[in-house]
């Protein structure tokens, strides 16, 4: 039986939530009705060898959101603070057949400083949970800080978002083109060993 426990602290007036054992599954609501196919997913996102769904093809995946992210986008639709607690998973097949997916990113907020940082971005093997070590946060964060407009979370899981809870798109941001242009120059480039 797997045990998992939470504690709540709080400092500075800030409640931040822990739990142990957490594979990031606890109280998520698919946004996604079918996979999708994401371009940042497509061009970074890569677990180091094994596992890795990345590895010649192009991953699909179904986005998620906790209770949190879901209120706080329903209610406050035009804002992209999203509060402390606030969580996004990204569920990556290996290709269109997979029956499974067997890789998660998992993006939860635990600060409020209005940076990057202020997200804990973790990798982890499906279906059992285990953590991937080597992966190199920096680079989820330098890819997230693209989003800084959308509280950093990407255009794919912001459209997601508001597709899921019927609320009109959010108009697009004055860097989405370039987000496009850099994507696509990225999926062009022979990924670096």
């Amino acid at each position: 039986m797997r045990c998992s426990f939470a504690f709540v602290s709080v400092t500075l007036g800030a409640i931040i939530l822990a739990s142990a054992a957490d594979d990031g599954r606890e109280k998520l609501t698919r946004l996604t009705a079918t996979r999708i196919i994401t371009l940042n997913q497509m061009a970074d996102c890569r677990a180091p060898s094994p596992p890795s769904p990345h590895d010649g093809e192009a991953p699909f995946v179904h986005l998620y959101a906790n209770d949190a992210a879901l209120e706080y986008r329903r209610n406050t639709p035009d804002s992209f603070e999203y509060p402390i607690g606030s969580i996004f998973r990204k569920e990556k097949y290996k290709d269109a057949k997979a029956k499974a997916p067997d890789l998660a990113t998992i993006m939860t907020r635990v600060g409020n400083k209005g940076t990057v940082e202020d997200w804990e971005f973790r990798m982890i093997t499906l279906p059992d949970g285990k953590e991937v070590t080597g992966i190199r946060k920096k680079t989820c964060a330098d890819c997230h800080s693209k989003y800084e407009k959308r509280g950093f979370v990407s255009r794919d899981t912001e459209t997601a978002l508001r597709e899921k809870l019927k609320l009109k798109a959010a108009p697009p941001s004055t860097n989405d083109a370039d987000e496009d242009r850099r994507l696509f120059n990225r999926l062009l480039r022979p990924p670096s060993k």
